[in-house]
């Protein structure tokens, strides 16, 4: 693979480059050689930050509990019970928009990785040098995520759908079902394509979120069904490859995946050669 880190984004919008599958896999396998220590000192870095964050935010809910609704009266009772709905979406939200944001890092981690610069764990916290536009690129995901989720749920549990799955009969209101939630699923891995090439735009070539949102839309499309199948496989494999290893191949597998993400952007917007 070249290790050239200049940008080509005229190549990226007309589609002239490759996503070979299992040719990103070959090399997302080599490459983890020499990334696994700080790869997974990063991670643990993550998981101390996301557990105080889940303890802090939890301890606001219970003293909300405490303080606010156990002091309910008939009058405000389903006021103060909305307004913890509202609470616990916010901190939802909270720990959903960090985990995306220690996530980003961790593959720009492994982009550096790719290009043969020195990598270390507290690069897990790169985020923060554009902290403000992949916040928005974060919140943006967590609605769009949430609305997808909400509207699925909404739909199946709709009486006018019901009645479409009994008039189609038990066969056919299988495949109509396993048709939704594969648009579902198609849609949630187009959508973390597409936010997670934003990311690595914004944190390697310093671009404003609006414009490497644009840029990422326009480039991956033009590949729509090899990016969003790249994703899929890499999922197929690492829940099987960690379920046939008894969870140990994960130590191999959670950084190949990140390293998976950094070559398919260095394919796309870079001059990746595979």
């Amino acid at each position: 693979m070249s290790d050239f880190t200049t940008a080509n984004f005229s190549k990226a919008i007309s589609g002239d480059y490759r996503i070979p599958i299992k040719a990103i896999f070959l090399e997302a396998w080599y490459r983890v050689k020499g990334m696994k220590a700080a790869f997974w000192l990063g991670f643990l870095y993550f998981i101390l930050a996301m557990a105080a964050a889940c303890l802090v935010l939890g301890l606001v809910l219970a003293l909300y509990d405490v303080f606010i609704l156990s002091l309910a009266s008939i009058h405000n009772a389903g006021f103060l019970y909305n307004l913890k709905l509202g609470l616990k979406f916010i901190v939802v939200a909270i720990v959903e928009v960090l985990r995306f944001l220690f996530t980003a890092s961790l593959a720009y981690m492994a982009l550096q990785h790719l290009r043969q610069q020195a990598i270390h764990g507290n690069m897990v916290f790169a985020f923060r040098h554009a902290w403000r536009p992949l916040l928005i690129i974060a919140l943006l995901l967590y609605i769009l995520n949430s609305f997808i989720i909400s509207g699925t749920n909404i739909l199946l549990h709709s009486v006018l759908f019901k009645q479409q799955i009994v008039f189609l009969g038990s066969g056919f209101g299988s495949i109509f079902l396993l048709l939704i939630f594969f648009i579902c699923f198609s849609l949630y891995f187009y959508l973390s394509i597409l936010v997670y090439m934003t990311v690595l735009l914004i944190l390697d070539q310093k671009l404003i979120w609006k414009e490497s949102l644009s840029l990422a839309f326009l480039s991956v499309n033009k590949h729509f069904f090899k990016n969003i199948a790249l994703i899929i496989v890499t999922s197929l494999v690492f829940g099987l490859l960690a379920l046939m290893t008894l969870g140990i191949g994960i130590i191999w597998l959670l950084p190949m995946t990140s390293l998976v993400t950094a070559i398919q952007y260095n394919q796309i917007f870079c001059e990746g050669d595979l």
